[in-house]
């Protein structure tokens, strides 16, 4: 799934999650649980090519034109 949605200047990861979990029950159901403000231990998260930890990242403050990632962690044998 491919979301654009225009950053405020400032705007933190937190409150853009927050907007978008409010149009996208997609974004809910598998990656940022507006409830516990937590994004899923399922996830990885990328801003601008550089991996965050979901339990640090929610206060980076976005800018115009960053790109946000989540890939699924994959396991297998």
């Amino acid at each position: 799934m491919v979301i654009e949605e225009p950053i405020e200047e400032g705007e933190s990861l937190r409150r853009l999650l927050n907007r978008l979990a409010e149009r996208v029950p997609q974004l809910r159901e598998t990656i940022f649980d507006p409830l516990t403000q937590s994004i899923s231990s399922e996830m990885a998260l990328v801003i601008n090519d550089r991996v965050e930890s979901p339990f640090q990242g929610l206060e980076t403050l976005l800018k115009d034109g960053d790109r946000i990632l989540f890939f699924p962690y994959l396991a297998g044998g």
